[in-house]
């Protein structure tokens, strides 16, 4: 049985079976793609969502990685807006990767200080600006998590 501490609660297979149909029913996510994504097999994820198989402890490690990804995709990105998740990203790419806020503004063709009042308050900056920051973020952290992979 997976047991695991999903937003300040104990989540047991039940709870984590309803997570994983929620995601995959209401989001259209397939056993497929989280397949892909997690490296788990197809028919383990399908078996288990399906209430046919439990976790193995082989398989809890995994599990728990799912877990993570499966809660933030169905409780997640609805508690989190879109304006708060381009700000962790922002806020990542200068923790992790150490992007400046004036190198983030050189690529994403604004001012610095476009970026800070960003940070501070989304709807002081012109959509267009807002549209270029998060879509330019977006772009870096992909294409440096790409580069961890090789």
């Amino acid at each position: 049985m997976v047991s695991v501490e999903v937003l300040g609660s104990t989540c047991g297979d039940d709870e984590f079976r309803a997570l994983l149909n929620n995601t995959m029913n209401t989001y259209l996510i397939t056993p497929h793609s989280l397949s892909k994504i997690t490296g788990i097999d197809e028919n383990v994820i399908t078996g288990f969502a399906n209430g046919d198989m439990d976790v193995s402890i082989d398989l809890r490690k995994d599990f728990n990685s799912l877990l993570e990804l499966i809660t933030m995709l169905s409780i997640g990105m609805e508690k989190v807006d879109e304006n708060d998740r381009v700000r962790a990203i922002i806020e990542g790419l200068n923790h992790v990767y150490d992007i400046t806020i004036d190198t983030l503004a050189l690529y994403s063709k604004v001012h610095s200080d476009d970026i800070l009042q960003f940070l501070k308050d989304v709807n002081s900056v012109p959509l267009e600006k807002r549209y270029r920051i998060a879509v330019t973020s977006l772009f870096l952290h992909y294409l440096f998590k790409q580069s961890q992979k090789i």
